[in-house]
This record gives structure tokens, C-alpha cells and sequence, in this order.
């Protein structure tokens, strides 16, 4: 069976941009096979490209099927391309076991490469769709990378537990003086609050 297919039969967690036979929608299949909607999810995944079929498994945390297809050499020569654009699609899912496998995967680059390739968006969409297990996971893999934008979405979105965490782990000095800049209040009281507080961290 090839990459392409080794995806599991009871994914249940649907991704809008690979709606089943979206592929399919111009195709003049009988209507036999019309009415079959597994033999229909086949073709159509037949039908993916492998970039397709890697970032639909990971917006739907096929960690298996993921890494089958990151396997390929077809993927290695835009790694990083293909990596900040999966790390970007499991976290906007918070599929946090994918974003660990694509980390795996992109272990040819130390992780100030990997910063600088841009992951950063990742901890932002993850706060933006509220998955705050999948922000701190990828605060485990990328814990210096900037977190200002992050911090601003999870205070206009209310995610009071990111906003502590990124407070706790971003330097005092950094946090206070993006604090101070954009008038956030809250962020100079919970960072004082801390303790062992220190305005030299």
C-alpha cells in the first residue's frame, strides 16, 4: 500500500480544507459509486498530491500516515517550507502529536534554524483556536522564540492560562516593556505578581 493510503478508517477529526471529495466535486463517476461514500474517501484519496496528503494528515493527527509520507525524498528538498507548513496546520488543529513528529522529521536543522525559518506562527494559531495544549508543547520545542504576538491574541481572545503561561516563560524585561508599549495593564500586574520576580530576568 502506498503512503498515500495508509491513513486509518476511523479518523473523525474533519479538517474544512480536505473535505472529502472536494477533489471529486467535477468528476463523472457512475452512480453506483456515487452512493458509496468509503469507495468515494478512496478515490479521493487517490486523488491527493503527497503535500496534500501530508497536510491532511496532519490536520488530523494521522501521526503514522505522516510520517510515512515525510519519508519520502520528495520532502527534503523544501523541508523547511513543508515543516512550517504542517507545524502551522497541526496547531491551528492542536494536534500536538504531529507537531512532534514534524519536529522529528526537521531534526537536520538546530532549533535556532528552525526558529528563524519562522514556526512562530504556529504558537499563534494555536492560541487563536484555543489550543492551549498544542501552544505548550510547541513552547517545549521552540521555548525562545518570540511570544508577543501570541501574548496579544490570547488576551483579545481571553485564554487567561496562555496569557500566565507566556508571562512565565517569556524574560520579565521583555514581557513588561511589551506590556508597557501597547498600555496592558494586566500583563505588569501578573508579572509582578510572580514570584521571585526579578526585572533583570
Amino acid at each position: 500500500m502506498s503512503p498515500l493510503m495508509m491513513r486509518h478508517e476511523d479518523s473523525t477529526d474533519p479538517c474544512p480544507a480536505f473535505t472529502p471529495r472536494k477533489r471529486l466535486k467535477q468528476a463523472h463517476l457512475p452512480l453506483k459509486i456515487q452512493r458509496q461514500p468509503k469507495v468515494l474517501t478512496l478515490i479521493e484519496q487517490f486523488a491527493m498530491s503527497p503535500e496534500e496528503a501530508a497536510q491532511e494528515a496532519a490536520a488530523t493527527n494521522q501521526v503514522q500516515w505522516l510520517q510515512n509520507l515525510l519519508s519520502s525524498p520528495q520532502f527534503h528538498a523544501k523541508m523547511n517550507g513543508t515543516a512550517q507548513k504542517l507545524t502551522e496546520i497541526a496547531a491551528t488543529h492542536g494536534h500536538s502529536d504531529a507537531i512532534v513528529a514534524v519536529y522529528k522529521w526537521w531534526d537536520c536543522l538546530d532549533s535556532r534554524q528552525k526558529r528563524r525559518v519562522g514556526c512562530g506562527r504556529a504558537h499563534f494559531l494555536a492560541l487563536e483556536n484555543g489550543h492551549f495544549e498544542a501552544f505548550v508543547g510547541l513552547q517545549a520545542l521552540y521555548n525562545k522564540m518570540d511570544m508577543s504576538e501570541g501574548l496579544n491574541a490570547a488576551l483579545e481572545n481571553g485564554h487567561q492560562r496562555v496569557v500566565d503561561t507566556i508571562c512565565k516563560n517569556l524574560p520579565y524585561s521583555k514581557s513588561l516593556a511589551w506590556a508597557a508599549q501597547f498600555g496592558r495593564l494586566e500583563v505588569i500586574r501578573i508579572v509582578m505578581g510572580q514570584e521571585g520576580f526579578d526585572t533583570h530576568r
